[in-house]
């Protein structure tokens, strides 16, 4: 089987997810190739799309307009050509619609995804509640196979790196919560900062710590001022420091609600840090999976509260306990993904011989 993937491995993508995917359908005999988006003649099987946005997403940057139009072109030049050698078209659906407010009102983007899930195939999700919002939210798929393909933990690609407590300046006796990446403002760090700060000061800490836009910048620092008991580090961090704040984080805040997936989730639980995250359909499925004890949901506004409840819940990294994520094994991920491949040829090819 031939699948062309486009985010791709090795694409300055930075994308775990994509890499372990690939890496792991490689190992299962399958051969994945990167799209080439400025002049591509490729073939295959598959033709497999993650996030289709990208390039409304590039057409609409200034002065990117020609560029944008050119991959759009070769975008669907690939697509018939796959179809019209028998292959078929892959989607998973990370999100029902561009994390970017300003893309969402695109008249390209609107037609540009109108154009593309006419093509589809094959509609993947990364859970059934996935698939159920699918259905609902997006009728122009109606017409595709759905399939549940989990998204692989990390443990193959992340080095855990430890780090002393004190060096972040927080108190043997103090608990840390972590709000850890990028600091976009529909991940809510101001309420994050204003739920922590209702928390007592000398058994609590907070990091908050990755890139964030000056006007994010502004209002955090504004938020913390006068705290003792936080690290405020608002730059993009790199890896390997990223990996010692997690090492010394209790518990992962996630506010974040307009996500229909987080790699943050998963980062965080394949280092088993237990995680505060907003109730969702698809959280609930991963907690379901994991348990209760490393993955805490709330419902309505994030507040103190809900960070009182989730210290009282979430199990104590002091235990040395490991998360279980038996569900989102590389290896089985794969498998899942090449049965949503191979389902929808094999009724194609059945079709064909019939005639």
């Amino acid at each position: 089987m031939r699948v062309i993937m486009y985010p791709a491995v090795g694409v300055q993508n930075e994308n775990r997810y994509i890499d372990i995917l690939v890496g792991a359908l490689r190992s299962k005999g399958v051969e994945v190739i990167g799209w080439s988006k400025h002049l591509s003649f490729q073939s295959g099987d598959v033709f497999h799309v993650h996030w289709p946005e990208i390039i409304p997403e590039i057409r609409d940057r200034k002065n990117n307009m020609l560029r944008g139009e050119w991959i759009a072109l070769q975008f669907f030049s690939t697509i018939r050509r796959v179809k019209r050698q028998g292959g078929r078209i892959a989607w998973t659906v990370h999100d029902l619609a561009p994390h970017d407010a300003k893309l969402r009102r695109s008249p390209f983007l609107e037609k540009f995804m109108a154009r593309f899930m006419a093509q589809v195939d094959v509609a993947l999700s990364l859970t059934q509640a996935g698939i159920a919002q699918i259905r609902t939210q997006l009728p122009a798929l109606s017409h595709a196979q759905c399939f549940v393909t989990h998204h692989p933990h990390y443990r193959s690609v992340l080095n855990t790196i430890h780090t002393d407590r004190a060096q972040t300046g927080a108190k043997p006796e103090q608990r840390i919560f972590s709000f850890l990446g990028s600091l976009r403002a529909n991940k809510r760090p101001d309420l994050v900062m204003q739920a922590f700060r209702g928390l007592p000061t000398d058994s609590n800490f907070l990091i908050m710590a990755g890139g964030a836009s000056a006007e994010v910048t502004a209002e955090v620092t504004k938020l913390a001022h006068g705290a003792s008991n936080l690290k405020l580090d608002l730059r993009r961090i790199p890896e390997a420091e990223m990996s010692a704040l997690y090492s010394v984080s209790d518990i992962l805040v996630f506010p974040g609600t307009d996500y229909f997936n987080s790699g943050t989730i998963y980062t965080a639980l394949s280092l088993n840090v237990p995680v505060l995250a907003a109730w969702s359909p698809t959280n609930t499925e991963i907690q379901q999976a994991v348990g209760k004890e490393w993955l805490h949901l709330y419902e309505g506004d994030f507040t103190t509260a809900a960070m009182q409840d989730a210290a009282q819940a979430l199990i104590s990294r002091k235990t040395g306990a490991v998360c279980n994520l038996t569900v989102f094994e590389p290896a089985a991920c794969a498998d899942e993904h090449i049965v949503a491949y191979s389902a929808p040829l094999e009724r194609a090819q059945r079709a064909d011989h019939a005639a």
